[in-house]
């Protein structure tokens, strides 16, 4: 944390992974605001959450044929813009 910049200013992105080859990821991306308490310096064990309330249909992680979960398996990227692009890495 001692390294970080505060309140946090940096974009997060999340790409659940399509394991097909037609790579359809679901990217979103979590902005920071410096007035939620989630992205300030840490003054306990832990901030407050920050998240995304509908990120996917949870169906998409149950089915046996979905192009997200194969063998039971799925990938969750998670990439943090400190370059501060303002695009997001992952590629459809």
């Amino acid at each position: 944390d001692q390294i970080l910049l505060y309140p946090f200013p940096y974009n997060i992105y999340l790409c659940l992974c399509d394991q097909s080859k037609q790579k359809k990821h679901i990217v979103s991306m979590i902005k920071p605001d410096a007035n939620l308490l989630s992205f300030v310096r840490p003054t306990s064990e832990k901030n407050n959450e920050v998240g995304i309330i509908k990120y996917c249909p949870l169906k998409l992680l149950k089915d046996a044929k979905s192009n997200y979960l194969k063998d039971g398996i799925f990938f969750i990227r998670i990439f943090i813009d400190f370059m501060n692009t303002g695009s997001s890495p992952f590629t459809r």
